[in-house]
């Protein structure tokens, strides 16, 4: 059981405010579903939000991801910055990523995934340029 809005960003789609860092870590971890909302009046004394019961069976990737502490850090700097454009997001937190010669790396990948936001791409999309920065850096 988890406070509900933790539950929502978890399975939360691309494209929605509760579309997160999160929804993307659970997604590549395991399968997760809401059963229930529980309501805050379910609990005594009662809580100040409402729960849920979350439903998370743990599965292989469904995405092929080159090196999963580069992805998962790369999701953590993309969303870190979520309003930003993805080229924009990945040039300010390369501190966090580590990539040489990032602007160059950034220019080689394709437009239609650099200008949209990480809010906006599904966690396969964000795998895929994961895995086109990681393939780059490492030549």
């Amino acid at each position: 059981m988890y406070q509900y809005e933790f539950a929502a960003r978890m399975v939360s789609p691309p494209g929605c405010k509760d579309y997160s860092r999160l929804t993307v870590d659970t997604y590549y971890f395991a399968d997760a579903s809401i059963l229930m909302k529980v309501p805050k009046g379910a609990f005594q004394p009662a809580p100040e939000v409402d729960s849920a019961v979350v439903k998370l069976v743990p599965r292989p990737a469904p995405f092929e991801v080159r090196d999963e502490a580069f992805f998962l850090e790369f999701v953590a700097a993309v969303f870190s910055q979520r309003r930003k454009k993805l080229r924009n997001s990945i040039l300010n937190t390369n501190y966090m990523l580590k990539i040489p010669d990032v602007k160059e790396v950034v220019n080689q990948l394709p437009e239609g995934f650099m200008s949209k936001r990480a809010e906006n791409l599904t966690p396969e999309e964000l795998a895929c340029v994961a895995n086109m920065i990681f393939d780059l850096k490492s030549r």
